[in-house]
């Protein structure tokens, strides 16, 4: 009778300490002179984020930023790192 809510803590348990970024790496992707540059990912991109903006010019999801499935895109002066999960 004890041993289904002892089950369920520990799985409870197991999920909070799991991390949910394993797949995440660190990738730096700037635009030089202002222009276009696209920085390749090997694996399959499915999620990135801002970690730190090194630019003094805005980096702005979808306008100075992107993401698609194999990389990062930067433009108009945009210099960041970003977190990439895969």
């Amino acid at each position: 009778m004890h041993r289904v809510p002892a089950l369920i803590l520990t799985i409870v348990a197991a999920l909070a300490v799991t991390p949910t970024d394993a797949a995440a790496e660190r990738l730096r992707c700037h635009s030089t002179n202002y222009r276009y540059q696209f920085c390749y990912v090997p694996k399959s991109v499915v999620r990135a984020t801002v970690r730190e903006r090194i630019s003094e010019r805005p980096c702005v999801q979808g306008r100075t930023w992107g993401y698609v499935r194999n990389g990062i895109w930067v433009d108009h002066g945009c210099d960041a790192e970003f977190d990439v999960e895969s």
